[in-house]
């Protein structure tokens, strides 16, 4: 991966990274120290922000915050969704995510 890919969670769940990655680490098996090494910086760039819910663009505050401390300084930023929503939110969590957090840097015509 990259080293400047950071990869952040947004959910209802309250729960911590420390707590994600206990979940995840009984399947994930490493062979040597290169990769016990690998998988340590892999979580080193994870996050992870609580969210009320996906259809209000306030809700997204705090991840946009959290996108401006990872980005701060840098000239470009790329940020990527992944949903893991059911496919009737999509039209709703995608109105909401363009006038939240959107990056700001790039000029899009009419999306939606």
């Amino acid at each position: 991966m990259p080293p400047n890919t950071q990869i952040i969670g947004y959910a209802r769940s309250a729960l911590t990274v420390a707590e994600i990655r206990t979940n995840v680490s009984p399947y994930v098996g490493l062979r040597n120290e290169e990769e016990r090494a690998k998988y340590e910086d892999f979580w080193k760039q994870v996050h992870y922000v609580k969210g009320l819910n996906y259809d209000q663009p306030s809700a997204y505050a705090p991840l946009e915050a959290l996108f401006k401390t990872i980005e701060a300084g840098k000239k470009a930023g790329n940020r990527l969704f992944y949903y893991a929503i059911p496919p009737s939110a999509y039209v709703t969590t995608s109105k909401a995510l363009h006038a939240s957090v959107m990056s700001k840097r790039f000029h899009f015509s009419k999306i939606f």
